[in-house]
């Protein structure tokens, strides 16, 4: 092999190594800031599956899984190297060859292709095996991710909504409040009431206002855990365009529940495929005692000198290696194999467990939830009514404000009360359609087709 040939497969394997170099030091894209005025909720869901920190460490573990796949795959594969010296030799034994004298100085060059192929070796591939499986793995794993991530979006944007309502209605209360402070003025200054009754109206107007400003923190600090979740810049403006309708959530009897659930929920997968991870690992472990077979050989010119004296040289021949005592790595790593596969069908048994747990929690949560969105609106309008029952008995001197003071208080509670059972009932229904698995089906507005 002369000195061309040699130059020239070296530069391949060097230009190959530094494209995988290049290619595995590239940069993560950069996150891009988004200008957005009006966000519903699937807009939300979208940009949380898209920057959310989540999402892109899934992804990233699928890219280090198929690392690792490579890196399993790599025994069953040739293993191809360049090898070469140019040596100045000062002095030589002869004597340690049972020659006399010495030998030299004298130059010497070697360069070879080496070669080697594994032909037999089952705990490669095991290996192999495992770590490809891993990548199915973490790209299920990917799929547990967005749903989490969606849930984190959904239930940010219900938050962000809820205060928005809280808000709202305290801005009703303080119109309330202030009404009766001129109503109060306006009885006193007709002798049908007292200073007492006027400063208890203001009294109510301050605490409504004081409230106000702890709903609006409320607010404020959900809109910025909503932009946090969904990648938005915390400076941005939003507008949310959904809101909180109530309607009736129909949803499956137990048993069809249950079995949406065990066929829909990827962390049943994920639980099985993790078995058989441990089960190849079990098996690369014990393969390990088995003997190991490669061909090996090399191919490559000898001389003095790279262009001086240099001949064709190589060999060629298969190589057995066969473990006879290790000193016992190879029994522990079986038996450590041994028990996490153990572990891991603990755990997938436990998941069918906790998914039907799930399923009926949720569906108590969901009926609780209505039942009490329904008490709620029941006791909200009650206390409208009396309020203008109080009122009317204020108005005509009959009473001082002391009941309307109590009935003003009672309705602002009550109106709190439904929304926050309205969020509620959201929230119960987000835990619904995330237990069977059909957390992309989720919307805040009316479903035109019901479960059977």
């Amino acid at each position: 092999m002369n000195k061309t040939k040699l130059t020239f497969i070296f530069l391949i394997l060097f230009f190959l190594c530094q494209n995988n170099i290049s290619r595995a030091d590239q940069p993560a894209p950069q996150q891009i800031a988004i200008v957005q005025q009006s966000l519903s909720l699937n807009e939300a869901i979208h940009f949380a599956l898209k920057n959310n920190l989540i999402m892109r460490l899934a992804r990233e573990r699928i890219n280090e899984a198929k690392g690792k796949s490579t890196s399993g795959n790599s025994d069953l594969l040739p293993h191809i190297g360049i090898e070469g010296y140019q040596m100045k030799v000062q002095r030589f034994n002869l004597q340690t060859m049972g020659l006399p004298g010495l030998l030299g100085p004298f130059d010497a060059f070697d360069a070879r292709l080496q070669l080697e192929q594994r032909i037999f070796d089952l705990s490669a591939f095991s290996k192999s095996k495992a770590e490809n499986l891993a990548v199915e793995i973490a790209r299920y794993g990917e799929d547990l991710a967005h749903r989490q991530v969606m849930t984190q979006a959904i239930m940010a944007y219900l938050n962000v909504l809820k205060n928005a309502e809280s808000l709202k209605t305290i801005d009703e209360n303080i119109s309330v409040a202030e009404k009766f402070v001129k109503l109060s003025e306006h009885q006193r200054a007709v002798g049908m009431a007292t200073q007492v009754d006027e400063v208890r109206a203001e009294t109510r107007l301050a605490q409504e206002k004081a409230a106000r400003e702890k709903i609006l923190f409320n607010l404020q600090s959900a809109d910025f855990n909503l932009k946090r979740v969904t990648g938005i810049a915390l400076d941005c403006p939003l507008r949310l365009t959904d809101t909180l309708l109530f309607f009736v959530e129909p949803a499956y009897p137990v048993q069809k529940t249950l079995d949406e659930a065990f066929n829909n929920r990827v962390e049943i997968t994920i639980a099985e495929q993790r078995v058989e991870y441990k089960k190849l690992k079990l098996q690369e472990a014990k393969s390990l005692h088995l003997p190991k077979i490669s061909l090996v050989g090399d191919y490559g010119t000898s001389g003095v000198r790279i262009n001086r004296d240099k001949h064709e040289v190589g060999e060629f021949g298969i190589k057995a290696s066969f473990p006879i005592f290790e000193g016992g790595a190879i029994e522990g790593q079986i038996m450590q194999e041994t028990s996490i596969k153990k572990q891991e069908e603990m755990t997938r048994d436990d998941v069918s467990i906790q998914i039907e747990e799930d399923v009926r929690l949720s569906l108590q949560i969901l009926q609780t939830s209505l039942q009490a969105v329904y008490a709620n609106d029941i006791a909200q309008k009650l206390s409208s009514r009396e309020l203008e029952y109080t009122k009317n008995q204020y108005i005509n001197g009959l009473e001082d404000n002391l009941k309307v003071d109590a009935a003003q208080s009672d309705l602002a509670q009550t109106k709190e009360n439904y929304i926050t059972a309205l969020a509620q009932y959201h929230t119960g229904r987000v835990n619904y359609y995330s237990a069977i698995g059909k957390l992309e089906q989720f919307s805040l507005n009316q479903p035109e087709v019901n479960h059977e």
